[in-house]
């Protein structure tokens, strides 16, 4: 076989082997692989993989002989350190990171969930609360009010 590994293999939830070993695979491993839970068994040697190896959640399970005669490859297990450009590159593909494991995906939502209903609850409550909103806003002019003191204490203004 030719070509990449696809992105959307990580979909073969309940594949307990893989061996894609011997074939003409080029590109990185595509990260998504490491939500594979199933997978006991894996061989992608004597392939054109380069990279990082992705050695995060199941992939730790596999040691180096699943990545032999691919020698672009690097990071753990292997004993080919990565140098900084293979890390920066594989950090700035915005592919990796559409396609990373939903773990990740899920985090962020939930964070952006998170923080847009407790931004929203605190303003609302300050929108329907009139003696809140006249207290925050009198302790926040007071905070401001401080931090320009000290800031001009800090920078005095010069003649010139």
């Amino acid at each position: 076989m030719i070509g990449k590994i696809p992105q959307e293999i990580n979909q073969l939830q309940e594949l307990e082997s893989m061996d894609l070993s011997n074939n003409l695979f080029s590109g990185g491993i595509p990260p998504s692989m490491s939500s594979m839970n199933s997978l006991g068994a894996l061989n992608l040697s004597n392939n054109n993989l380069s990279g990082l190896v992705p050695y995060a959640d199941h992939m730790i399970t596999f040691d180096a002989s699943a990545y032999y005669g691919n020698e672009d490859l690097c990071g753990p297990p292997l004993p080919k350190t990565c140098d900084s450009h293979e890390l920066v590159a594989r950090f700035n593909n915005d592919e990796d990171l559409r396609t990373g494991p939903p773990e990740v995906r899920q985090f962020w939502i939930s964070v952006g969930l998170g923080f847009g209903i407790g931004f929203g609850g605190w303003f609302s409550v300050l929108a329907f609360k009139r003696k809140w909103n006249h207290v925050v806003l009198k302790v926040m002019d007071f905070i401001v009010k401080i931090l320009i003191t000290r800031l001009q204490h800090l920078f005095p203004i010069r003649n010139r």
